[in-house]
C-alpha cells in the first residue's frame, strides 16, 4: 500500500473509507506472507470482508482510527493489526471481533518448546539429585 505519512491527517469519512479498504488489502497480504490465521468471531477464515460504518464517528474517533491505520502500515506487525481491529470494534466501525493469531506451525513450535523446557527442568533436577547421591556415596567409601 502506497500511503504517505499524511494518512494520519486523512480522517474525513470518504478518506477513511478508502484507506480502510486499502488497509484490509495490506493486512491480507501480511497475513498471507507471515502465515498468520484470521479469526472473526472465533471462526478461522481466509478472507477479511467487513463492512465499515464511519457515519457516527466524532472527529477525535476518526483521528484515532486514522492513527491506527498509519501504525499498521508503518509497523506491519500482528500487534498493530490487532490493535487496529480492537479500536475499530470499540468505536463501532465494525461489529465483528477480528483477531490475527499465529499460524498453526508456529503455535505447534511454541507448544513443543514449552514441553521441552519442562522436560529439561525435570532432567536438571534429576541430574542434581544423582550428583548429590553419587558424591555422598563415594565420600563415605573414601573415609573407610
Amino acid at each position: 500500500m502506497e500511503v504517505q505519512d499524511s494518512i494520519r491527517m486523512q480522517f474525513t469519512e470518504t478518506q477513511l473509507e478508502n484507506n480502510y479498504y486499502e488497509m484490509i488489502k495490506t493486512i491480507s497480504e501480511i497475513v498471507k506472507d507471515k502465515d498468520f490465521t484470521i479469526t472473526i468471531d472465533g471462526v478461522e477464515t481466509d478472507v477479511i470482508y467487513l463492512k465499515p460504518d464511519f457515519s457516527d464517528l466524532s472527529q477525535n474517533a476518526r483521528k484515532n482510527l486514522a492513527k491506527r491505520m498509519y501504525y499498521v502500515d508503518k509497523k506491519k506487525s500482528r500487534k498493530a493489526i490487532n490493535t487496529f481491529f480492537f479500536i475499530a470494534r470499540r468505536l463501532g466501525v465494525i461489529n465483528e471481533n477480528v483477531s490475527i493469531k499465529l499460524g498453526k506451525k508456529e503455535r505447534d513450535i511454541q507448544r513443543k518448546r514449552k514441553v521441552w523446557t519442562i522436560m529439561r527442568d525435570n532432567a536438571d533436577k534429576a541430574l542434581q539429585e544423582y550428583k548429590k547421591e553419587k558424591g555422598d556415596f563415594y565420600k563415605k567409601n573414601l573415609e573407610v
